[in-house]
């Protein structure tokens, strides 16, 4: 299985910098056929999510306003050139998780995903998203900034990748579903739960579900307080799918 052209991007929102810091590391690095990007570059130099419209849901607009809408077209056309896309951002929670669009990992994708060290994969409808532009090519990994990898380890693997990926099994990691459900802290709050009672990826308990009104099957939460979702957001609620 070749790897040949691959691009790094980071700063699809502006204030998330971990990608952004492997971006510039990689910048000072010779590497054949590995580039980079820098998705918002006016957001990261605000040090913002976003100067007008949130980028990571601006793409496939047919009326395009705001800078990242116009942004999408650049990108979207950059990203045909590569044989895979590694994009990176930030999340609030204290799990580490990788986010596919629309389908199941490829095995290719499986690889890349097993090769970064990562046990949780979730399958999101795109909503305009950048990975929703080449879905079976392209794979989001949500770095945690309480509990994530640093930008220097991810720095090694990302030079070593076309080395050692395929020595790497495409299994063992757990992929969920997720449909839509949020939850929010005013809705624990009514219901005398507070969002300590849940953990990322760990099964929420069976009285809790019931409480909250989810289907049995709908009880993986993920994304656990994660602020960009705004400051009331608790977490987004999953099913295991494997």
């Amino acid at each position: 299985m070749k790897l040949n052209k691959i691009l790094i991007i980071g700063g699809t929102h502006g204030n998330e910098k971990t990608g952004v810091d492997v971006v510039r590391h990689l910048k000072n690095c010779t590497v054949k056929n590995i580039d980079t990007l820098i998705a918002n570059p006016r957001a990261v130099s605000n040090n913002c999510r976003f100067m007008e419209t949130d980028l990571n849901r601006s793409f496939n607009l047919q009326k395009k306003q705001s800078y990242e809408e116009k942004r999408t077209v650049f990108i979207s056309k950059k990203m045909k050139k590569y044989d895979f896309i590694i994009e990176f951002h930030n999340t609030n929670s204290m799990t580490n998780c990788v986010i596919i669009t629309n389908k199941r990992p490829t095995i290719l994708q499986s690889k890349i995903i097993k090769y970064f060290g990562f046990k949780h994969v979730i399958v999101m409808p795109p909503k305009n998203s950048l990975s929703s532009q080449n879905p079976s090519k392209t794979v989001s990994f949500e770095i945690s900034t309480k509990n994530g990898v640093s930008s220097v380890l991810l720095l090694k693997k990302i030079l070593s990748i076309k080395n050692e990926i395929n020595n790497y099994d495409f299994r063992n990691f757990t992929i969920y579903k997720y449909s839509g459900t949020k939850i929010y802290k005013n809705i624990l709050q009514k219901v005398s739960l507070k969002i300590e009672d849940f953990t990322d990826f760990y099964p929420i308990k069976k009285k809790n579900s019931k409480i909250l009104g989810l289907k049995p099957d709908m009880n993986i939460p993920f994304l656990i307080g994660g602020t960009s979702y705004g400051k009331d957001f608790g977490f987004c609620v999953a099913k295991v799918i494997k």
